[in-house]
């Protein structure tokens, strides 16, 4: 080409030429004398890029080896090396470049060697290129991806977490068919469907019904025109699910198709039936001894079942009115909080106790529960109000809580002790008699553990005794405590279960404190073996005194050795029956002939002490179980306390 051949000639004898080609063309031109290292010229433009004054500047290397920086220096000697060595080896890198102003200034710089006619390069002609405006764009880019990649992210997670079903499709075949790209866990739980089995199938493949149901065509609408698209509720059914769904369908800018939607099954399903009852809800209410009404979403009555007439108002006088109108003064503050609660949190308890106002004046209870009723749209749009007369039900709640109070009352003034515990032997309950009885303060027993006032030697016999407990028995038995002062005391406990539905809680058990019995027991035993002694020398002096004056003298004796108030002694006849031999005090003259002798078998108590050769106590002979024979002698006799 000759304007090659003339440009070429232009600048081997025009230097402007060259001057305008390296000024306009590069960011600076250098040349190395390889032979002497040490100088090489650089143009103008090579320092000003930099920041520097070129006349300021020498033609030595050693001038911007200070103000590269060290690493791409490194590289790029590396390259001059391997460009000396070899021609094909390209001088070509990116370094940077200190600005006198201490920015940093990224150099595209490439150079060719001259070499002389061996081969050997004995100089360098080279040329630079700012390319600092292209780095910061590659930063930029790629700050600017990983804010996109970051920003995706949250998307995707936006999206999975969302309440609605999402679903992300691409379109196929030319917007013939839309594939499954991505679906949320509500997708999976509304469609009962794992995403993988959806990702990559096309939409009518797994919802054979789509088209019918007409969301595939608001796809095809959408993919189209870009414009989004409200598609409302419309019933969905295939040979594996039925659901209710309103759905919303846009374009990204991808051009995939994003259709977010609800499964409103449930409240449509709800709608419908509360559709029906509210048809049926005047026959139903007519007949109904509850009271049910509807009224606006401040509470003002727009229907009231006739039964709301046991308030004493026609019903036409209660329409219109609010529900406070009819509440008891006292009972208004905590019903209109609750009523407030309910309205702005259709999910807090609709229900409330209180008393309501008659047209003479008086009050009735009633307890009422209330439910938001919805329109098409869901929104909340009146509330129903059932209601039930519970004046009867609080009357005989306050007798049972009258009751309960006097049960405890009775616990609480019980002469003998009483306690309760847990199925852990934890006492939950101990009585004033019970913490008298022990020494106690109630805070230092309610709380602790039964064996705190049982001694060691007793613990086995608690054991068993719960076990009888934890079977479901009930008995008495015998036992000694250790009161909080180390005193031992005889308690006879009368236990029975606590069971709850069925479930074993602990027990309950009674003490009565019987230390004086038995230590009249053991003085008695005493007394017995005294007498029991008379008894041994009265029969040696059978022989030689009178027998009934024997008997009399060893009964007044042993009275009052024993200290009781009076005594008899009877004689065995035979197997069955028994005389009296003696007695004092003297009998009364009223006294029967015929209870003199006695049969056996009608005086239970006294044949048991003979059968077992051990002594019976009857610490109560009016609350004893006696037979007819031995109630008359104590009757007769005016006994009280028995010991056979």
């Amino acid at each position: 080409m000759y304007l090659k051949k003339e440009l070429y000639g232009l600048i081997r004898t025009d230097e402007s030429i060259f001057d305008f080609i390296q000024e306009s063309a590069l960011d600076g031109l250098w040349y190395w004398d390889l032979e002497n290292p040490e100088n090489e010229w650089m143009n103008a433009k090579f320092w000003t890029v930099l920041g520097y004054n070129p006349d300021e500047m020498p033609h030595k290397s050693s001038a911007w080896q200070d103000i590269i920086n060290q690493d791409d220096m490194k590289l790029a000697m590396e390259n001059f090396t391997k460009h000396c060595e070899n021609p094909n080896h390209p001088y070509d890198q990116v370094v940077r470049y200190t600005h006198k102003n201490s920015s940093t200034v990224w150099i595209r710089c490439r150079g060719m060697a001259i070499r002389d006619k061996n081969g050997k390069a004995i100089r360098m002609l080279g040329a630079h290129q700012d390319v600092s405006d292209i780095k910061r764009n590659e930063h930029e880019l790629i700050r600017a991806k990983e804010k996109a990649e970051a920003s995706e992210e949250k998307y995707s997670e936006l999206i999975e977490n969302m309440t609605n079903a999402v679903a992300i499709f691409q379109a196929v075949d030319d917007g013939e068919g839309f594939v499954f790209k991505d679906f949320n866990k509500a997708g999976e739980k509304i469609e009962n469907i794992k995403r993988e089995e959806l990702i990559g199938r096309k939409v009518t493949e797994m919802f054979p019904a789509v088209k019918e149901f007409g969301l595939f065509k608001v796809f095809q609408e959408v993919w189209k025109t870009g414009e989004p698209q409200y598609y409302p509720v419309v019933m969905y059914k295939d040979n594996r699910i039925t659901s209710w769904e309103d759905n919303y369908v846009y374009k990204l800018s991808s051009g995939e198709i994003v259709s977010v939607y609800e499964d409103i099954t449930r409240r449509k399903q709800a709608e419908e039936q509360l559709q029906k009852a509210k048809d049926a809800l005047q026959t139903i209410s007519d007949n109904m001894l509850d009271l049910v009404a509807i009224t606006d979403l401040k509470g003002n009555f727009k229907f009231a079942s006739s039964s709301h007439k046991i308030l004493g108002f026609e019903i036409e006088y209660i329409i219109g009115k609010n529900v406070m109108d009819f509440l008891h003064p006292d009972d208004l503050p905590e019903v209109q909080a609750k009523f407030a609660g309910f309205i702005t949190n259709p999910k807090s308890s609709g229900n409330a106790t209180y008393r309501g106002r008659c047209a003479d004046g008086s009050y009735l209870w009633f307890e009422t529960f209330g439910t938001l009723i919805s329109d098409n749209d869901g929104n909340p749009k009146e509330i129903l109000f059932n209601t039930r007369d519970i004046t009867e039900r609080k009357r005989a709640e306050e007798s049972i809580l009258e009751l309960k109070e006097f049960n405890e009352s009775i616990v609480t003034n019980l002469a003998e002790g009483v306690i309760l515990e847990n199925d852990d032997g934890i006492i939950q309950f101990a009585n004033p008699a019970m913490l008298k009885m022990l020494g106690y303060k109630e805070s230092e027993l309610v709380g602790e553990h039964w064996n705190c006032f049982v001694p060691e030697d007793q613990i086995e016999v608690v054991k068993n005794a719960n076990k009888r407990r934890e079977k479901g028995e009930s008995d008495q038995y015998e036992l000694e405590l250790v009161r909080k002062d180390g005193e031992r005391i005889f308690v006879l406990v009368g236990g029975v279960p606590n069971v709850n539905k069925g479930v074993y809680t602990g027990l309950l058990a009674a003490f009565t404190d019987i230390t004086r019995r038995k230590r009249a027991e053991k003085e008695l035993h005493k007394s017995n073996q005294r007498l029991e002694s008379l008894l041994e020398i009265s029969q040696k002096v059978t022989s030689t005194i009178d027998k009934d004056t024997i008997m009399q003298m060893i009964v007044d004796n042993a009275t009052r050795l024993i200290g009781l108030d009076t005594g008899a002694i009877y004689m065995k006849n035979d197997a069955e029956t028994i005389s009296l031999s003696a007695i004092t005090p003297v009998l009364p003259n009223n006294f029967p002939d015929d209870l003199r002798i006695a049969n056996l078998k009608h005086h239970p108590h006294l044949n048991k002490a003979l059968r077992s050769g051990k002594h019976v106590l009857m610490e109560d002979a009016l609350s004893a179980k006696l037979t007819s024979e031995e109630k008359k002698i104590a009757d007769l006799r005016k006994l009280r306390t028995i010991i056979y």
